[in-house]
């Protein structure tokens, strides 16, 4: 029996029409399984995961929070 490699970003939305893959990792998550779907998903799939660190990620949803509040 073959079990299925299943993968869910932290955060996956379109920005100018392209599909953007945000997975937040610190050095304990980026373990061997993940670095193996994160290649498998370029290589098959043709998506880019772009890992981004906890506190970038937070400070930039912040930003995007005050901006449609501003609008």
């Amino acid at each position: 029996r073959i079990r299925a490699i299943r993968y869910t970003a932290d955060f996956s939305y379109r920005f100018g029409g392209k599909l953007v893959v945000e997975d937040v990792k610190s050095k304990p998550t980026r373990t061997k399984e993940y670095l193996r779907n994160k290649k498998m998903m370029r290589s098959k799939y043709g998506i880019d995961i772009q890992e981004v660190s906890g506190w970038k990620r937070m400070k930039s949803a912040a930003r995007c929070r005050s901006r449609r509040g501003a609008a």
